[in-house]
């Protein structure tokens, strides 16, 4: 559980440096992977700035969670995210008060 307070905090920095990112996560617990989905593609794709902080939330993961992986995947990629833990989109059954 406290992987997931981390995220969620880490993802809600995310949201206050980019400007109208739309962003789900969820916990895969079978398989211990942490799951963001982010809905614009040129935010995953072409914002530097959003990059950067991609690579250090994965980074800050690996070291601290070891055993635990992370995901980050656009919107209409191979998964879909049916249960969010976290989301900052507002028409979303599963937004998070954490």
């Amino acid at each position: 559980m406290e992987i997931e307070k981390f995220i969620i905090r880490e993802l809600k920095n995310i949201i206050e440096n980019i400007k109208d990112i739309e962003i789900k996560y969820e916990c895969l617990n079978l398989t211990n992977t942490h799951v963001i989905e982010i809905y614009q593609h040129e935010i995953f794709k072409s914002n530097q700035k959003y990059i950067d902080m991609e690579i250090n939330l994965t980074e800050k993961i690996s070291f601290m969670y070891p055993k635990s992986e992370i995901l980050f995947v656009k919107r209409g990629d191979f998964i879909e995210l049916k249960k969010p833990d976290f989301t900052n989109i507002k028409n979303n059954d599963y937004i998070s008060n954490n």
